[in-house]
């Protein structure tokens, strides 16, 4: 399944400090959020009967801070993603094999990159491709960054590929194929394709345009989506 893949939990004193995060990662269809914690003590029993795959941990509570946390978990590794006020405790919390540091106020792009990284640790074998099966006993290696853009055609994919002036032709769904992408790396625009995020070159109103001149429409339902991604690589005002 594409939405609430991974799963994570949210550690924080704050009221403030655990909604920002929800309605952070509300936004993320490949996130859902298993349980919030007031305390590190509550958590510190739950992560000890439920590995989440991810945890986003605040440094400065009350009885069992962030770090005495993850003193406390002995040789049980989690993916953890702290968030504080404070920069200055950076060093310290790295040596933990930390997947981020956020500084609050967390913006949704930093986010996301956090994520990530958590999730090219959790399966590192998304960061590079997949074998799909041609028919019966043949597999053929597709590497991610060869992709430039898929289409729905029936009960078939086309994978339109650097690498290959024709298209591949996979008996899979749409759907299925977007279940084993990299998030952050594709984005569907519509209900019959998906691009690669690296093979935009131009987004001008509804019109994306790919680095080989293909022309594709994004609708309204996958606005969000796209714009998020977008949002994580765009610079100016």
């Amino acid at each position: 399944m594409i939405a609430n893949k991974y799963t994570c939990i949210i550690i924080d004193d704050e009221p403030d400090g655990r909604e920002v995060l929800e309605i952070l990662i509300s936004k993320l269809p490949d996130l859902s959020i298993l349980k919030t914690f007031n305390n590190a003590f509550d958590a510190l029993k739950f992560v000890n009967e439920v590995s989440p795959d991810i945890v986003f941990l605040d440094i400065n509570m009350p009885e069992i801070n962030g770090i005495e946390f993850m003193q406390l978990l002995g040789s049980k590794k989690l993916n953890v993603v702290f968030t504080t006020a404070y920069s200055h405790y950076a060093e310290k919390v790295f040596d933990f094999n930390t997947i981020d540091y956020l500084v609050k106020p967390i913006a949704l792009d930093k986010l996301v990159r956090a994520i990530e990284r958590a999730i090219a640790r959790i399966n590192p074998e998304q960061s590079y491709g997949i074998f799909l099966k041609k028919d019966r006993d043949h597999l053929i290696w597709l590497d991610f960054t060869d992709i430039i853009y898929l289409e729905a055609d029936g009960n078939y994919v086309k994978f339109y590929l650097k690498s290959s002036e024709n298209f591949l032709h996979f008996r899979i769904s749409l759907h299925e194929t977007l279940e084993v992408l990299p998030y952050m790396n594709f984005t569907q625009v519509n209900r019959s394709t998906i691009v690669s995020m690296n093979e935009i070159s131009e987004l001008n109103g509804a019109t994306i345009v790919l680095k080989n001149r293909k022309k594709l429409t994004y609708t309204p339902s996958f606005k969000e989506n796209l714009k998020l991604k977008i949002s994580s690589r765009t610079l100016g005002h």
